[in-house]
């Protein structure tokens, strides 16, 4: 295995960790979730001029995939002001 495989498995390993504490204590929902918001919303202004677009579209997908996790889990902060 090569550095960048075990940093995939470290952060697949990192998100289901996340699933499950997001499945089994509905009070860190809401925070996770602005964590993530803040988080690529530092990466975006942080990033290179060539590279603000791919920041916003992993933003995008990232926001939208947690969106339909806090769906499934009656957590989003944003579904039909919730």
């Amino acid at each position: 295995m090569n550095k960048e495989d075990i940093r995939y498995f470290r952060l697949l390993g990192i998100h289901v960790i996340i699933g499950f504490l997001v499945y089994f204590v509905p009070p860190l929902r809401n925070p996770m979730y602005l964590f993530g918001i803040i988080y690529f919303f530092i990466r975006i202004i942080l990033a290179h001029p060539s590279h603000k677009t791919l920041e916003v579209l992993r933003a995008c997908c990232y926001i939208v995939g947690a969106e339909v996790l806090f769906r499934m889990t009656n957590g989003g902060l944003f579904y039909e002001a919730s």
